[in-house]
């Protein structure tokens, strides 16, 4: 746990941000070497965590430092493996759900790659919610890894593959701030996250990813939560610095939302994001290093 006072003492330089982000990539790199240690019986990494967790980050980092120590690694996210949906489906479908995923599939081509066979990686189109066509060939060498990188990589209902084949990772945001009276959970931080991304990159804005908050926490409790101890490694994936940098993107966003929803359903998520980044001290994205994890929501 960390206090605001702690926060707003130590990020004042871009140095300080850089000594944060080293922090990280040391971690990264602590992991990487207990998965060369069991490579060769443990050739498929399963990465995992709650949405805006930045599990996209931690898997190209990982990937970059086991190539850097000569380990050739391959990555693929879950949502390739996402089935179609059809229009009629989309109102009432649990988004959150692993059975959207096409486990048989999945599963089948983890054992091809283990046995070195090749595959056919497919390709989902979001906006259409289905698959488009398009396969990509993946074809593992010995002494190759492959990163599978999802929601539900560590649900055993969706890769249903024997634990001794993989190398298990889990990572989300698990510091806890506070203010010396109040606790602020990590889910909000997460909640940060996601509204810098779905504003500036997904057209989407704060008031519907907030809209969205209780059914995504909902699905991280029920589907992925509970698979976090099959994990080898776990990763804190919180930045210390990243809340100032959400008070400069955010700020207005979140005064306007609660104008509108003052003592609405939304009102104590908005307080707990006000006591959040209302303590803080804005700061310019523009310092924020190119290769910090934050780099995911903010670009």
């Amino acid at each position: 746990m960390i206090n605001f006072d702690f926060i707003n003492g130590k990020y004042k330089t871009v140095s300080d941000f850089e000594t944060t982000d080293v922090e990280y990539i040391r971690l990264i790199e602590n992991i990487t070497d207990d998965i060369i240690k069991t490579k060769d019986e443990k050739p498929i990494i399963l990465l995992s965590g709650p949405s805006g967790s930045g599990k996209t980050t931690t898997a190209y980092f990982i990937e970059a430092a086991l190539d850097k120590k000569g380990y050739e690694t391959h990555t693929v996210s879950l949502d390739n493996y996402l089935k179609t949906i059809l229009p009629d489906e989309r109102l009432k479908l649990d988004y959150e759900s692993p059975d959207r995923i096409d486990a048989e599939l999945l599963t089948d081509h983890i054992e091809k790659l283990i046995k070195c066979e090749e595959i056919d990686v497919p390709s989902f189109d979001f906006a259409n919610t289905r698959r488009n066509g398009y396969l990509t060939k993946i074809k593992r060498k010995k002494n190759e890894l492959i990163i599978f990188e999802g929601i539900h990589a560590l649900n055993p209902d969706t890769v249903r593959i024997d634990c001794e084949k993989s190398f298990r990772i889990y990572v989300s945001v698990t510091t806890r701030i506070t203010d010396g009276s109040e606790i602020f959970q990590p889910e909000y931080v997460r909640l940060l996250r996601r509204m810098c991304r779905d504003k500036l990159y997904r057209g989407r804005m704060p008031s519907e990813t907030l809209r969205f908050f209780e059914s995504v926490e909902e699905g991280r409790k029920k589907f992925i939560a509970p698979y976090k101890s099959r994990a080898n490694a776990m990763i804190d994936s919180f930045i210390g610095y990243e809340l100032g940098v959400y008070k400069s993107l955010l700020a207005r966003d979140l005064e306007d939302m609660r104008n509108i929803d003052s003592d609405g359903e939304n009102d104590g998520v908005l307080r707990s994001l006000f006591g959040m980044i209302g303590s803080v001290e804005a700061l310019n994205p523009d310092d924020v290093p190119e290769n910090s994890l934050i780099r995911e929501f903010i670009g």
